[in-house]
């Protein structure tokens, strides 16, 4: 018996690091007569090799930026001026009263990032964030836009000039942007975009991550025989996004593709009270409940000829014969949606549930009516329902879901991946997820 394993019988308190000769019930192993003397050369090579370590350890924080090397990360980080409140007023931001008010010598020094491309903070900050209290107000709220990217240079000048559309105060609003397996000049476009607004937004982060893999593109993406890689490769995308990005002020993430082609401006604020998050609603509003969601999704639709119709079937909800038919499937099988008629999983998709408004427009071609806003319209564009599954095309989360673990898993939950996956997590967490079937965002 090794002397550094406990014994069931042995009645005596005993340190792991004794010798066996101080312990009468076992027999001394060879060598044993010089256990006094080993502590001390057994201490003076721990402390070599602590020393070593913390050497090793200094070359690398003195070189900066290689573990970001190592896991094929690179970061950029941008700070927000110190605006004066004139400055706020006349970019026609939102800013808090509170702040607004507030005499510049007390507000908060900006965060000390270098506006060159750095991967370290800078030393001797400390932050603190009180992650149990929030702003009441949707423009006092801080917002985390996050968007993977792969080959998307055509897509880059619609996605930022969504962006620069939202109403959310932009000294409110941080961006982060991860490139991945590019072929094209998405990163090169993606600074030129940036560098032009890194004044702008209160930080803008970029990473670069390459997996090594090659998936088809275009249509090809979505054939049922690459799913499996495909969407746990895109996991793996956004939960390193996410870890990289997400810090303790922030409030809401908004995961936003760059392919929409049309979101509305006020986006950000229609989520929070359509979706009765808490935020944005009085509790005399038609769509107020006192069970708060925490994920929302829009319907994602696309426009073909002018008419609208169902894009995203992962924003789903469970029947009892999708139940039915998860019961009889192995626990690595991945459930995808949409395909043959075979392949079915017995979902309600929120595609499915939309239901197309009534307009009438007056003489000079202004809407006059619409059951669009009618809360007891089956059109109403704040009609909710409760979903099992969720996309990641223009879906707001709150941060603390995330924070409790909800991430993108490149691995099988329940028979989903990715998104998918991170709706069967976060349920898991207590978490609520929504879907708004009337409210649409267009699909590129």
């Amino acid at each position: 018996m090794s002397p550094y394993q406990y014994h069931p019988l042995d009645t005596k308190e005993r340190s792991p690091w004794s010798s066996p000769s101080e312990s009468s019930s076992e027999l001394p192993m060879p060598g044993a007569g010089l256990a006094k003397e080993r502590p001390r050369f057994a201490t003076r090579r721990l402390l070599y090799l602590f020393v070593v370590l913390e050497a090793a350890l200094l070359v690398l924080a003195c070189i900066g930026g290689v573990y970001l090397v190592r896991l094929h990360l690179t970061g950029t980080l941008y700070a927000v001026p110190d605006y004066t409140a004139q400055e706020v007023r006349d970019a026609g931001w939102m800013r808090p009263l509170a702040i607004l008010d507030t005499p510049s010598s007390q507000l908060p020094p900006p965060n000390s990032h270098s506006s060159s491309s750095s991967s370290s903070a800078a030393t001797g900050q400390v932050e603190m964030f009180n992650l149990s209290s929030h702003p009441a107000t949707a423009s006092s709220l801080h917002l985390l836009v996050l968007t993977p990217l792969a080959n998307s240079a055509k897509n880059l000048p619609r996605l930022f000039a969504h962006l620069d559309s939202f109403k959310h105060p932009r000294v409110n609003t941080s961006l982060g942007f991860l490139v991945g397996d590019e072929e094209d000049s998405t990163g090169v476009d993606l600074r030129e975009l940036v560098e032009a607004r890194k004044h702008e937004y209160r930080k803008i982060s970029i990473l670069a991550h390459n997996s090594g893999l090659e998936l088809p593109r275009g249509e090809g993406r979505h054939l049922r025989s690459v799913q499996r890689n495909r969407r746990s490769l895109l996991g793996k995308a956004r939960s390193v996004l996410l870890m990289s990005t997400l810090q303790g002020d922030h409030d809401w993430v908004l995961w936003l593709d760059s392919d929409v082609s049309e979101v509305p401006p006020t986006l950000f604020e229609d989520l929070l009270r359509l979706g009765n998050t808490g935020v944005g609603i009085e509790p005399t509003s038609h769509d107020y409940d006192p069970e708060f969601n925490d994920i929302v999704s829009p319907n994602i639709c696309m426009r073909r000829e002018g008419k609208i119709s169902g894009y995203d079937m992962n924003n789903w909800i469970e029947t009892p014969e999708s139940l039915k038919k998860k019961a009889k499937m192995s626990q690595d099988q991945l459930l995808v949606e949409g395909g043959p008629s075979r392949f079915d999983t017995k979902r309600t998709h929120l595609t499915e549930l939309r239901v197309p408004p009534n307009a009438s427009w007056d003489d000079s071609g202004l809407l006059a009516k619409s059951n669009l806003y009618d809360p007891k319209s089956d059109a109403y564009v704040g009609r909710r329902v409760q979903l099992d599954g969720v996309g990641g095309v223009a879906t707001l989360v709150r941060a603390q879901a995330h924070r409790l673990g909800a991430v993108f898993p490149g691995w099988i939950v329940d028979h989903q991946l990715e998104t998918e996956g991170f709706a069967v997590i976060a349920r898991q967490l207590g978490a609520r997820i929504v879907g708004l079937p009337n409210y649409v965002v267009v699909h590129g």
